[in-house]
């Protein structure tokens, strides 16, 4: 299986992933109170590095963001593609939280 074939199939899964008992409600629906600066500030800088590429198999598009390992965004456009990487940073870092870890370090861009 190709490895757009599978990340079709694995990241819709990974953002839909059902509450389990004693972690909180998903992430679509967390209120980030107390962290909710901290990860807005990071997510707007991640998201600065978003980086998006066409894909031919399912045809479309695939954001990455090289802050965030893993978190990829698919959209039939570009643009939909970054926009869509915003709701996929901010879901990568509030589950890095809730899960008791740090927000990796940003280095300045040149």
């Amino acid at each position: 299986m190709d490895a757009a074939r599978l990340a079709a199939k694995v990241v819709p899964f990974m953002l839909r992933r059902p509450a389990v008992a004693g972690s909180g409600p998903p992430v679509s629906e967390l209120s980030l109170s107390g962290d909710d600066g901290r990860i807005r500030e990071w997510v707007a800088q991640a998201h600065e590095r978003t980086a998006v590429e066409a894909i031919e198999s399912p045809p479309g598009f695939v954001a990455d963001c090289d802050a965030a390992p893993g978190a990829l965004a698919f959209a039939s456009t570009a643009e939909a593609a970054i926009e869509e990487m915003r709701s996929v940073l901010l879901g990568w870092a509030s589950l890095r939280i809730e899960r008791g870890h740090d927000l990796p370090v940003l280095p300045a861009q040149p």
